[in-house]
């Protein structure tokens, strides 16, 4: 999928869990497509956890410290709770 995520021109991440989405994609092949997809002017939006996901720093009460996951950072400096 990564190659096909780094070839987008619009990328959509529905609403979630963002801290599980975080998980999900930290340091994978998808996570750096769709970094790279977006450097190359793709839009990379979401909605909800979605959008939250996007975010430099995902939010989870029951997860703190270093170990929470952290997210690509390609939303403009943002938070949504």
């Amino acid at each position: 999928h990564a190659e096909q995520i780094a070839e987008a021109g619009f990328v959509w991440f529905s609403g979630g869990r963002a801290t599980y989405l975080a998980e999900a994609f930290h340091e994978t092949a998808s996570w750096r497509a769709l970094e790279q997809a977006n450097r190359n002017g793709a839009i990379v939006a979401g909605s909800s956890g979605g959008l939250g996901v996007l975010n430099m720093n995902t939010v989870d009460p029951a997860i703190e410290g270093p170990q929470a996951p952290t997210g690509p950072g390609l939303a403009a400096p943002l938070r949504a709770l």
